[in-house]
């Protein structure tokens, strides 16, 4: 290293110029250059570099915001129609920012957890870095946060598209960033161990699925005479005299009706008695009486079906 004279010099000053030689590769015009051990420069340009990412994140939530409140202005405005926005196609993310105790386990963290997903729900990495949360670290995982543009409801409890998480690989969260977290809603999974990682990160994925829905039939009963029974003064209602061919019918599940194998009613059940007792339930075997709410048209051989709608959660 040599001074504007020509002179060698040991060590260069704020506004001095000087001569570098013996680059292994040359910078090029406007690099920093950066003076330490080889640790501490890589710790400071990672730093560096995050902190822009940070930056450039926030600026694009700010403007999210913005653009939110306007949207939620706009919607207030037309409380008479039904809203439709367009729908993205794309797949739901698990946006994760990872932070680990030294670059290889990041790396191994990373390695483990991005293939996780298929084509509906997957695992996106936003963030590394080494060393504790912080809280540029939650505001990334939310500002990395977004929301289903296709709503029909007018509440502003939108589908999660896109959520943000934190994963702490044998570091610490000081109170600070806790205290963030908590109240940006970004959840911070900790552990020491990679497989508890991805069973965690499975799980979460799973949860951004699309459910499936079964309908179970719990019982059946078949319909062997109409009676009319006293209610009110002298009104009269139908109630049909059934036996419980399979299963139970249970007066808390839905009901149908069923004729000559067509489903002709959907509904509740209005009244389940045996020898004029109410009943909550009748199993196999037994005889009851059983009318329907809003429903008069029960013939002899209909079939009563009780069934239950079963929310079945997505799979990878």
């Amino acid at each position: 290293m040599s001074d504007s004279s020509g002179a060698p010099v040991k060590a260069a000053y704020p506004g001095m110029a000087v001569t570098v030689s013996g680059w292994r590769s040359l910078p090029g015009a406007g690099d920093e250059v950066v003076q330490g051990s080889e640790g501490d420069v890589k710790k400071a340009l990672a730093n560096r570099v995050r902190k822009k990412e940070v930056e450039t994140v926030l600026v694009d939530a700010e403007a999210i915001n913005v653009a939110r409140a306007a949207e939620r202005e706009r919607v207030r405005s037309e409380d008479d129609k039904i809203v439709k926005y367009e729908s993205d196609s794309g797949p739901k993310e698990l946006r994760l920012v990872i932070k680990g105790d030294v670059s290889g386990s990041v790396e191994a963290v990373v390695g483990a957890l991005e293939g996780i997903g298929n084509q509906k729900a997957r695992v996106k990495v936003v963030s590394t870095g080494v060393g504790d949360v912080m809280e540029s670290d939650v505001m990334m995982a939310k500002a990395a946060e977004g929301k289903d543009p296709n709503s029909r409801s007018f509440t502003l409890d939108l589908l999660i598209l896109r959520t943000g998480m934190i994963i702490a690989f044998s570091v610490n969260t000081p109170r600070l960033a806790e205290s963030a977290a908590a109240q940006n809603h970004v959840p911070i999974y900790s552990s020491k161990i990679i497989y508890r990682i991805m069973d965690e990160v499975r799980d979460r994925v799973s949860a951004l699925l699309p459910c499936t829905y079964e309908t179970k039939v719990m019982g059946e009963a078949i319909v062997l005479q109409l009676f009319d029974i006293h209610v009110k003064g002298k009104t009269t209602k139908k109630i049909a005299g059934c036996r419980v061919s399979n299963g139970t019918i249970e007066r808390s599940k839905g009901a149908r009706v069923v004729r000559n194998g067509q489903v002709i009613h959907e509904g509740t059940l209005e009244a389940l008695k045996q020898h004029k007792k109410d009943m909550l339930e009748a199993k196999k075997g037994t005889e009851c009486g059983i009318s329907l709410q809003d429903f008069e048209d029960l013939r002899d051989g209909d079939l009563i079906q009780m069934y239950q709608t079963i929310e079945i959660p997505g799979v990878l």
